[in-house]
């Protein structure tokens, strides 16, 4: 039988488990078995998350958060789902085939964000 690592991360009740991710992937790599891809519930991603785990050679295989924008809640225009995102590349395709030509991370109401727009 091949030796199998196991490894368990426990946090308090209380903590996110978005917060668990980078350490159940650093402590995978350090036992010398990180995964080509890792899968996940919706609970453990988030946008900086997938984007490190990819520049670790890692492809995180998970549902991402729902779109609780005040656009996706009123069914008007476009959500969140309907553009492509380039994690590599840093950019957006738009439902009309438009690529982004901005990428900037910021700050919106203490939660890391990533702007992207489209100039003319």
């Amino acid at each position: 039988m091949p030796n199998l690592i196991t490894d368990v991360h426990t946090t308090d009740a209380t903590v996110p488990d978005v917060k668990a991710t980078a350490p159940i992937q650093q402590s995978l790599a350090e036992h010398g078995v990180k995964p080509a891809e890792h899968y996940l519930d919706s609970g453990y991603p988030s946008a900086d998350l997938i984007t490190k785990a990819t520049q670790d050679g890692i492809r995180m295989v998970t549902p991402v958060p729902l779109d609780h924008s005040a656009q996706a809640k009123a069914a008007e225009g476009f959500d969140k789902n309907a553009f492509t995102i380039n994690w590599k590349t840093r950019q957006v395709r738009c439902p009309a085939g438009r690529i982004s030509s901005h990428w900037n991370p910021v700050q919106q109401h203490g939660t890391d964000a990533i702007v992207v727009c489209q100039w003319p």
